[in-house]
């Protein structure tokens, strides 16, 4: 049922010549996002002209977000910047919101301290639960007061600096860095959610320091600069996804990407562009003979599992998912798992230079 809800108002952003009970909807949508707009514009001139209070904690900050709803990368750069910072023995902490977890606790939470995980994908998210299986030696906490929760990590860990993953709303905290990450979406609108995709009015990118647009055609970056004029220079880097390995659970095997070469496959996922894994395994050969869809950071229950699992069996089908489910499986569940690294078009010496001139 969310689902189709998320299908539907997609369809209200995206295409054109709506009948008329959409176009209704439509004009609903824009007279909710005007009111959006004119709270999201006193918030921000608010923290612009120091009427908030913009706090700064002892090691310098970096911000990796985006402005628009759906994923963007920004938590794929986010582990990529703390691994840059680790090469050069920097130690950092990543702080999180911990998007649709169930814990709704207003205190910090320690999801890992470098070594050790002790909290799960429903009580801290499952974003921070996948970082913290990626990053060794780096401490991530999750809490909704970014000030608190960064004052807490630098007591706790000393850490060099820390890194917000999903942080350029945040603005209470002051960060030495604003990076935003932007995809296709900010392209096909320029409306306010919910009539469209942004989080905030497009101007805010000003704010932004570095931007980074992910995508896979290379026109793109030309119809990026030619849409915002106002960004000189900018996307200052390119990047898209590619596959980097499978890792088969039932065999504890790990293969190289085209292994899905000819395979029959069930693949689901609960993440924001599911399309886009879609494409991959059909570009990688496999034959997907069954595609389930959840709402992103969906949580599976035991009779979806069930179900999957059984018709997988039946049509001798191989269950495959992405790193982000893979952590809200139980571990005994037979789904292969997708991995995925960045491919760089352009930028990424500029991106690096960045993260480490901001901590030096």
């Amino acid at each position: 049922m969310i689902f189709n809800f998320v299908n539907f108002w997609e369809s209200l952003i995206i295409l054109k010549n709506l009948p008329l009970h959409k176009k209704m909807v439509c004009q609903f949508l824009s007279i909710l996002s005007f009111f959006y707009s004119m709270i999201l514009g006193l918030r921000n001139k608010g923290y612009d002209k120091n009427i908030f209070h913009i706090k700064k904690v002892s090691v310098p900050v970096i911000s990796i977000g985006n402005l628009t709803l759906g994923g963007t990368g920004k938590t794929t750069l986010s582990c990529l910047a703390a691994q840059i910072l680790l090469q050069e023995n920097k130690k950092v902490a990543i702080l999180s919101r911990g998007y649709r977890r169930k814990n709704n606790s207003q205190k910090s939470m320690v999801v890992s301290d470098g070594n050790k995980i002790f909290e799960t994908p429903e009580s801290a998210g499952d974003e921070p639960i996948l970082l913290a299986q990626k990053l060794n030696g780096v401490p991530i906490l999750v809490g909704p007061d970014r000030f608190k929760t960064g004052a807490f990590a630098i007591q706790e860990f000393k850490v060099d600096a820390l890194i917000l993953d999903d942080g350029f709303q945040h603005r209470k905290i002051h960060r030495d860095l604003d990076l935003v990450c932007c995809d296709e979406k900010i392209l096909k609108t320029l409306k306010i959610f919910p009539r469209g995709f942004l989080r905030e009015p497009i101007q805010s990118l000003k704010r932004a320091d570095f931007i980074v647009l992910k995508s896979e055609n290379k026109s793109e970056k030309k119809v990026f600069q030619e849409t915002f004029p106002f960004l000189k220079n900018c996307p200052n880097a390119v990047f898209s996804y590619e596959a980097e390995e499978i890792k088969d659970t039932g065999s504890n095997q790990t293969f190289l990407p085209y292994w899905l070469n000819q395979k029959k496959l069930f693949a689901f996922s609960a993440i924001a562009n599911p399309n886009h894994f879609k494409k991959m395994i059909e570009n990688l050969g496999g034959k997907i003979i069954f595609f389930k869809s959840f709402p992103d950071h969906h949580y599976y229950n035991a009779i979806e599992l069930k179900k999957m699992l059984e018709l997988a069996k039946q049509n001798h089908c191989l269950l495959i998912t992405t790193e982000k489910d893979a952590v809200k499986l139980p571990v005994d569940f037979p789904a292969a798992i997708l991995k995925i690294k960045i491919k760089w078009s352009e930028g990424e010496d500029e991106f690096k230079k960045k993260i480490l001139g901001a901590v030096h």
